[in-house]
């Protein structure tokens, strides 16, 4: 994580790039899942067009604000958020949010609509039933530590060089655990649609979620709607990353700036 942090380059404590802002026509805002960081996009930009900047959302408590204490309270993140991102939409963007981080985007993208601010020009949304359909799970962020454990390797979001190392374990559990909290304490409140295109990507072996309310994400708009199955589990998006990045090269290949 160190080289990340060395390499890569904090615009604000909130997002981090891998170049300079007045290089790029178009900004790629990524969020990430349960327990990660900004990190899980470093590499992505490698693989995009040179004039799309990968702004890789950093959480309080994550990674390189490790220091900074959890939040485990949505409208608390999302009032935060807004105040960052505002100086950064001068130019065209696109948001990305995997699982939490679609999530995360979603109600953030809610609350820019209200503020009359210029909104992305595509929601892509990945690993997550729409957001007012029931969670299939249960609740986990409150069990015990070994409870805890064990579900977190029933998701398979955890590698092994975490799962058996005690210190790592008591490094991650807090973080992991307050991003379940901030997750399952989620309550949807009505809305209207956003006027933003949604694009879904799901993976066909994810338990973690009803696939058929992934489709149901189209309430939530009133532009195009497009759904993508991808191979693998929730966790396609390590997995089938090429395929990942492929269709977000075809979103930016038909946005216009």
């Amino acid at each position: 994580m160190s080289i990340v942090y060395n390499i890569a380059k904090p615009i604000s404590q909130w997002f981090i790039s891998n170049k300079s802002s007045v290089e790029s026509n178009l900004q790629l805002f990524c969020f990430p899942y349960a327990g990660a960081g900004a990190s899980v996009f470093y590499d992505w930009y490698k693989y995009l067009p040179k004039d799309i900047d990968v702004m890789a959302v950093q959480m309080p408590g994550h990674e390189s604000r490790i220091a900074e204490e959890l939040i485990s309270d949505i409208d608390l993140i999302i009032d935060k958020l807004a105040m960052a991102i505002t100086p950064y939409l001068d130019k065209s963007y696109i948001f990305y949010g995997h699982s939490l981080g679609a999530l995360i985007s979603f109600e953030l993208t809610r609350r820019l609509n209200k503020m009359n601010v210029p909104l992305p020009k595509h929601l892509i949304v990945s690993g997550r039933a729409a957001p007012h359909t029931p969670s299939k799970n249960s609740i986990i962020h409150n069990l015990p530590n070994h409870e805890f454990i064990i579900k977190l390797k029933e998701y398979n979001g955890l590698p092994d060089i975490v799962l058996y190392n005690q210190e790592l374990l008591d490094l991650f559990l807090p973080i992991i655990r307050a991003d379940f909290k901030l997750s399952e304490s989620y309550i949807y409140k009505e809305d209207i649609p956003l006027p933003v295109p949604i694009i879904t990507l799901v993976g066909q072996g994810d338990s973690n979620i009803i696939i058929e309310n992934v489709a149901l994400w189209k309430k939530h708009t009133t532009k195009n709607f497009r759904e993508y199955v991808l191979p693998g589990d929730h966790f396609f998006i390590k997995t089938e990353c090429e395929a990942v990045l492929n269709i977000i090269k075809n979103v930016i290949k038909n946005t216009e700036i």
